[in-house]
């Protein structure tokens, strides 16, 4: 799991496939217990007092992982309790994002979008290994089809 942002009312967090291995994408008790271990993991990591009502998207590849965002959009009066509201968006496509050409020059399909290169996660063949140099994102934060292919 990579930790991508913290806010004080937003949180996004990347999940390798490695980490969804055990996990069954189309079983609800799975995905909970997913966000729940995702949660705990927050809230450790950063000292966060978790409290109020959330809107929680996940995003999921099965071959490359899954992205979720995690948004407070209200705040209870009892500070213990938690509500979340969650969307599901499930064979989402993952990009790697770059703006050195140099470190995807040798692979295929190729993109070029506002003054960065994109290539689908899925032509990497260890991922691990790039993913300090880039970024991941997925299909809703890019529109592939406005892209240049370079090869």
């Amino acid at each position: 799991m990579k930790i991508l942002e913290v806010t004080d009312d937003r949180y996004c967090l990347f999940l390798i496939s490695e980490d969804l291995k055990k996990i069954d994408v189309s079983n609800e008790k799975d995905l909970e217990l997913l966000l729940t271990k995702a949660l705990l993991k927050l809230k450790n990591i950063y000292n966060l007092k978790l409290f109020g009502l959330y809107s929680v998207e996940m995003h999921i590849s099965n071959k490359d992982g899954a992205f979720i965002y995690i948004e407070k959009t209200d705040t209870f009066i009892q500070y213990k309790d938690i509500d979340l509201k969650i969307k599901i968006f499930k064979n989402s496509k993952f990009y790697f994002k770059v703006s050195d050409f140099e470190i995807i020059k040798d692979m295929n399909n190729i993109y070029f979008y506002n003054e960065y290169y994109y290539i689908e996660t899925n032509e990497i063949k260890n991922l691990l290994n790039y993913i300090e140099m880039g970024e991941i994102v997925h299909s809703d934060n890019i529109n592939i089809s406005e892209a240049i292919k370079i090869k």
